[in-house]
């Protein structure tokens, strides 16, 4: 499966129903000690967390926090720093991930980053479906939820399935900031149950830190489309509607 990933300023709005599990941005550099600026981590950890603490350990590899009901997870290490938003939370990137990039970002400055290696935003879809013939039903319940070909060849590739299994494709697309990786898989564990697994994985490398929050929007944006153009109309006319 391919994707051509040149879009522009989409229209994009939040959704009122949502199959997202989870939305994520990350961030690697290079090895650094987190206490290499301890005043500046102090204050950071203050002014965004409302956590005092001494830092004393000089052996510091790791910092983690859970924030907003145990749906909003930050992580930081020498080489990476990431948040992870649960669907819970999650409403759309201008307002749910794009102030948690900024905290990313401020994060960076406190221990002296000014470039990142790569820059990850992550989006997980699933899709379940529950049924007494799952070996069967989810071939037409693929043509019904996706629009793209390669995906919807899966149902005409499997042939007869009367046991579990697990089936995948990906497709992979470059852009001005980088590639967007759209792994997909179709997982029927047993008779009853069957799932989609849709994922959209965009990475950038070399992204200057004050380029960041820039690229990040560029990023989701094509994120959005390459999700609009997989899914069938069907499905998006179901996102629009009342839960």
């Amino acid at each position: 499966m391919t994707q051509n990933t040149k879009h522009q300023n989409p229209l994009r709005k939040a959704f009122k129903r949502t199959f997202l599990r989870d939305v994520s941005a990350s961030v690697t550099f290079a090895e650094t000690d987190l206490l290499s600026n301890v005043e500046a981590l102090r204050h950071y950890l203050k002014n965004k967390f409302h956590i005092t603490d001494d830092l004393n350990n000089p052996k510091l590899s790791a910092i983690d926090i859970v924030s907003e009901n145990r749906y909003a997870n930050f992580h930081f290490t020498t080489s990476s720093a990431s948040v992870t938003v649960a669907s819970p939370l999650y409403r759309f990137y201008e307002e749910s991930l794009e102030p948690r990039l900024d905290d990313i970002i401020s994060f960076l400055k406190a221990i002296g980053i000014s470039k990142a290696e790569t820059f990850t935003l992550i989006k997980r879809n699933v899709f379940p479906g529950t049924t007494s013939n799952a070996f069967d039903v989810w071939k037409s319940a693929i043509v019904d939820t996706f629009r793209e070909e390669k995906i919807r060849e899966l149902a005409i590739s499997a042939g007869s399935q009367k046991q579990p299994f697990k089936m995948s494709v990906e497709a992979r697309g470059v852009a001005d900031w980088g590639e967007l990786r759209v792994p997909f898989s179709v997982d029927v564990p047993d008779v009853n149950n069957f799932s989609f697994h849709l994922d959209l994985i965009a990475t950038s490398r070399s992204v200057m830190i004050d380029d960041l929050m820039r690229v990040g929007a560029e990023m989701n944006g094509e994120m959005f489309q390459a999700f609009t153009e997989i899914v069938s109309d069907k499905l998006l006319e179901l996102l629009k509607k009342e839960g």
